[in-house]
């Protein structure tokens, strides 16, 4: 049973995530609104979430107005959690923009491509993230710039942070905790051992909450709120799961 699972899970995520990324990138060579995109997005995120088995329990309101979700990040399974009712692009590493599939509809998505090693390409990351709000959208980010095992975070980095408090933004917290430990993808974890091992699993539990919104015109002082809020959060649903 096991491996009939597995085996249904890996063909229907290639096969579901294939047909959607390239109808993402059609549609936008085509210039199909954004909110069309996001839309086809959220429909894959659904789909995945029934297809592999991945329980989410939800604390919290979602977002409905324009804004910046600052996330923990454990592994790639988390951009299936991160719900916006406001059309929003991720910033992600620019290692992941050729993988195929996921590099694929991360472009379809107007993905903000980051190398974090540039100083250039973190400050044209800024402003190309000051560009989608100013449209309306919301911005989604991962502000450890890698994965952790956890359960606290790494330290945030703080350059997004003051460009959301000059712009008198809010900041919307996202603490993310999966019930097993092992679903994290750090170090050389290869993609597909992982793949494998974590949704041969039943089922895949993982409780997320938003904050109400953060506005603070020093970045520093926003940048230590949000990582207090996700910390104290995530030891809370750890100490839960713990039980």
């Amino acid at each position: 049973m096991r491996w009939l699972r597995l085996l249904f899970r890996f063909f229907f995520f290639v096969t579901v995530s294939l047909v959607i990324s390239i109808l993402l990138l059609l549609l936008k060579i085509l210039g199909a609104p954004f909110k069309w995109l996001f839309g086809i997005f959220n429909l894959w995120k659904n789909l995945m979430k029934w297809g592999l088995g991945i329980k989410v329990l939800t604390e919290g309101k979602v977002p409905k107005s324009p804004g910046v979700i600052m996330a923990n990040h454990r592994s790639y399974v988390d951009i299936l959690l991160i719900s916006s009712k406001i059309p929003a692009v991720f910033v992600a590493k620019a290692s992941v923009k050729n993988w195929p599939i996921i590099g694929w509809g991360g472009n379809g998505l107007s993905t903000v491509w980051v190398n974090r090693s540039s100083k250039e390409s973190r400050a044209e990351t800024r402003a190309q993230l000051k560009k989608r709000l100013a449209e309306g959208k919301s911005v989604i980010i991962f502000p450890e710039g890698t994965t952790i095992r956890g359960p606290e975070t790494l330290p945030f980095k703080p350059g997004m942070f003051h460009t959301v408090a000059k712009a008198k933004l809010p900041i919307y917290g996202l603490a993310i905790e999966y019930e097993n430990p092992k679903i994290a993808w750090v170090d050389d974890d290869l993609f597909l051992p992982h793949f494998f091992e974590i949704f041969s699993q039943k089922s895949i539990p993982v409780k997320i909450k938003f904050s109400d919104p953060m506005v603070n015109q020093d970045g520093e002082q926003l940048r230590a709120q949000t990582q207090n809020w996700i910390n104290d959060t995530i030891m809370g649903f750890r100490s839960e799961w713990d039980q």
